[in-house]
């Protein structure tokens, strides 16, 4: 939920707030980079996953997958490099966290049988302690 959160305040102009209000004129310019790099948060909770590998005796899956996350990465640096577009100096580690996140995942799901919907659990989660705890309390 904080990621999504984030993501979202990071998008309608929260991340842009904050550079302005906060950091000198000569750091505005990374503003569009800022938002760039705000994709990847999507995908950091897809990296407990890689726990659950490691555990279960698969180390050498997890390097793999971090060996198509990097390969990913460079040609992505590539471009930027080619393109000569600086706003997308960030699509790198974009990159490396998505293909990163989803193998990772991917790999949970066929070994593990772990459902999308259980990814999602954590709102419901969520609703709950703050129905059962916190207001409780505030009654």
């Amino acid at each position: 939920i904080t990621y999504l959160a984030g993501f979202i305040l990071i998008q309608i102009g929260i991340g842009e707030l904050l550079i302005t209000t906060l950091l000198p004129e000569r750091f505005y310019a990374a503003i569009p980079q800022f938002k760039i790099l705000s994709i990847g948060i999507l995908t950091i909770p897809f990296y407990t996953l890689s726990l659950i590998i490691n555990a279960s005796g698969r180390p050498n899956k997890v390097l793999q997958f971090i060996t198509y996350a990097i390969s990913f990465t460079i040609i992505a640096y590539a471009y930027v490099a080619y393109s000569g577009i600086p706003e997308l100096i960030p699509l790198g580690l974009v990159l490396y966290n998505i293909v990163y996140g989803i193998l990772c995942y991917l790999y949970i799901k066929s070994n593990f049988g772990f459902p999308v919907s259980s990814i999602f659990r954590a709102l419901r989660d969520t609703k709950h302690y703050i129905n059962s705890n916190i207001l409780k309390i505030n009654k």
